[in-house]
């Protein structure tokens, strides 16, 4: 096999751990992507919690790295040995506890975890803002109030990407926008200092000393170094032992911030949703909000800008589900197909679909979702006998229900009177070309673009923050974006269809009317 010629001197890795894969990307100094891997993992529902084992976590991005690298060498006819820049992402929000030997107290509890409503609920009461149930501080803060045996011998918390992060450079820190998932962030990119203080006399009154001034993980500045891949680090990444250790890591970031750098979405007006497993959306503000909504989170951009962000713990549940079916039911008459080939059949049938929803809804919620205060997650699907049941009817409402609970968040920002330039979507269920981005498009009443680069995900994001190291004292992170990476980046932009508009507006309708119906389904199968 021919190889080719890498002519790139320079080359810079992203990592991040996602809640259905894990994905590495490498990119050279331009921003091109030169390879990439992936690692597939799961959640488990453990003890009443939600988590992944941290173990997994570091074989999986040795594991990732490894396909990466494999690919590399197969196309370059040598293997990568020496990196110029690491950037490591994963979800936000959550809680891992350490002690003070950096040692695992509890398994990692994750985003998706809604015990902690009340406890959230109560925190921001106390500080009037709004503090979510899979923020990082409603965790802590549950576990303190149920005197849970681990909370004495707490030394630090952290995120996800933070402690694999110190595991490969021994160095504790965070990014911005990770650490605005944690507690609130300023837009001077330090903690909220005044929330500090009144929720560390929060803890003295459930008698407990924890202190959140020692025990937060530190916030390092977008573009600055934060440590260099030690030799048990490489050891990590590339368990056969060929990567050199010495390369400069940047701060680890969330999700969230990946998302933004992956579609150029950090200038104010400007927004990003990232639709898999989960759904969230990250709008650049123009004016601080004035109201205090429940529904949206306040966080920042890796460069501290405000962001009003909107998650949904529900994205692609029931796409998924139906997926499954219609393979399974595939094989058992003998056919074999791609998955990819059919997910193109059956959302073709949804965008070819012309009749309506009004006599049908579906929830795609696998778990619960604070946001229609949905405690336990049933997917379902129902119709009267008036509705149509077909597969484009079917598909259509799946791809709906993905996007719908979304758009409730989306609707108050609007009648906040924000607006916003240019919305990026990206994330797996766009593969499938215009179909998904045109119903999202309709869904939100307003344009949405897709790029090339968004097609690389977080990693690819990520990467791009680790290259940031070698620009970020000659020019900002946005006007780096601009001119260095997405200056010759092709976008994809589909608009608001009037059909599926009309018909989602009925299906609506038909969604909220049913909640409670949702809600009491889902108590009963618990």
């Amino acid at each position: 096999m021919k190889k080719t010629v890498l002519s790139t001197k320079k080359l810079y890795l992203g990592v991040e751990l996602g809640s259905t894969r894990i994905k590495c990307c490498l990119i050279n100094e331009n921003g091109n992507t030169i390879s990439s891997g992936i690692y597939n993992w799961e959640n488990e529902f453990i003890d009443g919690y939600w988590t992944y084992r941290l173990d997994e976590a570091i074989y999986g991005i040795g594991q990732c790295y490894l396909d990466m690298k494999n690919k590399f060498t197969l196309a370059y006819g040598f293997n990568l040995s020496h990196l110029d820049g690491i950037g490591i992402s994963a979800m936000m929000h959550g809680l891992i506890a350490l002690d003070g030997a950096n040692r695992l107290l509890t398994p990692f509890r994750t985003w998706r975890n809604n015990n902690t409503i009340e406890c959230a609920k109560e925190l921001s009461d106390l500080l009037h803002f709004n503090i979510p149930a899979r923020w990082s501080i409603s965790h802590l803060y549950y576990s303190i109030k149920n005197k849970e045996s681990f909370v004495p011998n707490i030394a630090k918390i952290t995120t996800l990407a933070s402690y694999i992060h110190q595991k490969l450079c021994g160095v504790s820190t965070i990014g911005t926008n990770d650490a605005s998932g944690i507690l609130p962030v300023d837009e001077n990119g330090e903690y909220n200092q005044k929330f500090i203080d009144l929720i560390n006399q929060k803890f003295l009154e459930h008698n407990c000393s924890l202190n959140l001034h020692s025990i937060l993980p530190s916030i390092s500045q977008v573009g600055t170094p934060c440590g260099v891949l030690s030799p048990e680090g490489a050891s990590i990444l590339d368990p056969e032992g060929d990567l050199l250790p010495g390369c400069p890591l940047c701060p680890p970031e969330g999700d969230a911030a990946t998302g933004m750098i992956s579609t150029n979405s950090i200038a104010t007006r400007s927004a990003n949703i990232s639709a898999g497993t989960s759904i969230f959306g990250s709008f650049v503000l123009d004016k601080p909000l004035t109201n205090y909504h429940p529904e949206i989170d306040v966080v920042i951009t890796p460069d501290c800008k405000t962001v009003a962000m909107i998650h949904c713990n529900n994205g692609t549940g029931g796409i998924n589900a139906l997926i499954k079916l219609v393979d399974e039911t595939l094989k058992s008459f003998g056919v074999w197909k791609d998955e990819l080939e059919i997910y193109d059949i059956l959302f073709q049938s949804a965008i070819n679909y012309k009749g309506d929803l009004k006599h049908m809804v579906s929830y795609n919620y696998v778990s619960g979702e604070n946001l229609t205060d949905i405690k336990y997650g049933s997917l379902m699907l129902a119709t009267s006998p008036e509705g149509n049941l077909a597969l484009g009817s079917v598909v259509l409402m799946q791809l709906f229900s993905s996007f719908i609970t979304f758009s409730l968040g989306v609707d108050i920002l609007k009648r906040e009177g924000y607006s916003f330039e240019n919305i990026f979507a990206h994330g797996g269920i766009f593969k499938t070309k215009v179909v998904a981005q045109k119903i999202l498009a309709s869904v939100l009443d307003q344009p949405v673009s897709i790029n090339e680069a968004a097609s690389e995900g977080g990693a690819w994001g990520m990467a791009a923050l680790a290259l940031y190291l070698e620009y970020s004292k000659k020019v900002p992170l946005e006007e780096y974006l601009k001119t260095i990476i997405f200056n010759d980046y092709h976008i994809k932009t589909e608009k608001s269809d009037e059909h599926f508009k009309h018909i989602f507006n009925q299906y609506k309708k038909n969604f909220l009317a049913c909640l409670p119906a949702e809600r009491k389904l889902g108590e009963e199968l618990k």
